[in-house]
């Protein structure tokens, strides 16, 4: 294995790691501003892995992503997210992964009916994950296990009160 890696912290001012514990900066054109150092340092980094199980490995991806990162609707993450796929037998394995709290998270694609052409048709087999939180702290982590579960269907009405409701086509990618 090669010798220890090292790759840039993320820094933000007034030099956190964290997104969300940042100070914004307000700076207009031609303005100079004072005193707003930031020094960046560079940290060791680390091998995740591990193994998923529970779907063979057709069709799983892995993703791990910072909880530093800003979230958008739904707890789609902003920010750099790794994603791997596994190997025939399940392994998995992130490298050069900085220090930080991170979600490791494993997904299949739904199962469709095969040589269907157009539109989509239901998924006709589960849809599986499995989600977990780590801690990486400068040592390596392996050993990490994914056991994958169907997921949750939720069957509900979405009512608008007080207020136009948004084109069905807008709101398709949440129903």
């Amino acid at each position: 294995r090669p010798s220890r890696t090292f790759a840039p912290a993320p820094v933000f001012y007034p030099g956190v790691a964290s997104p969300a514990a940042a100070i914004p900066i307000t700076i207009g054109v031609g303005e100079v501003r004072e005193g707003a150092d930031i020094v960046s340092d560079l940290l060791p980094t680390c091998v995740v892995s591990g193994s998923v199980s529970g779907a063979g490995t057709q069709n799983v991806s892995i993703s791990l992503r910072s909880t530093a990162s800003p979230s958008l609707l739904m707890g789609i993450g902003m920010g750099p997210t790794l994603q791997r796929s596994p190997g025939t037998d399940g392994e998995f394995v992130f490298t050069n992964v900085t220090p930080g709290t991170y979600i490791l998270t494993a997904r299949t694609a739904a199962a469709f009916p095969p040589g269907v052409r157009g539109a989509m048709p239901p998924p006709t087999g589960p849809y599986l994950t499995a989600s977990t939180t780590i801690e990486v702290t400068g040592a390596d982590l392996t050993g990490l296990a994914l056991a994958l579960q169907p997921t949750v269907k939720v069957i509900g009405k979405v009512i608008f009160e007080g207020g136009t409701a948004p084109a069905a086509s807008t709101m398709a990618g949440f129903i």
